[in-house]
């Protein structure tokens, strides 16, 4: 249920407090999904590019300055 209320000579819609506690849990719940799914893709990246560093060949160093 939505309730007006006018404040400082402008008016605002308020939810009550009911339906405002009920989205807060579903959007926290959804934020933790969220989060949870993201942590194991990330998870799955940073293996695949630790794979993909370890395989790399050695890249010799030469410096212009000492030939």
């Amino acid at each position: 249920m939505s309730r007006f209320s006018m404040r400082n000579g402008t008016w605002s819609v308020g939810e009550s407090s009911s339906s405002t506690s009920l989205s807060s849990q579903h959007d926290n719940e959804d934020d933790r999904m969220i989060a949870l799914v993201l942590t194991e893709e990330y998870a799955n990246l940073d293996r695949g590019v630790a794979k993909r560093l370890s395989n790399l060949a050695p890249v010799p160093v030469t410096n212009p300055l000492f030939h």
